[in-house]
């Protein structure tokens, strides 16, 4: 479950993921609703983008796929695929 203080920062991330960016870290969106939530927190922001990836990819929202196994060709991370459907 999305605490209230990462509410944005998650939706950031997946329509960045949505949007084709396989590294939603690199998105300035991203970056900065990460930066202003580690300014009024005194945290370091990149973690706690790795986190949110991570917890992310824990709810099943997004997956990362190597090179191998990627549409694209390109590892990164890429929408979950919806399995009910």
């Amino acid at each position: 479950m999305m605490s209230k203080i990462y509410e944005k920062l998650d939706t950031l991330i997946l329509k960045a993921v949505a949007d084709g960016n396989m590294f939603p870290d690199t998105d300035y969106a991203v970056d900065f609703e990460a930066q202003r939530i580690a300014c009024t927190r005194n945290w370091y922001k990149r973690p706690m983008i790795k986190r949110r990836l991570r917890a992310l990819r824990d709810e099943g929202k997004i997956r990362y796929l190597f090179w191998s196994e990627a549409p694209s060709g390109l590892s990164g991370w890429y929408p979950a695929e919806n399995k009910d459907a």
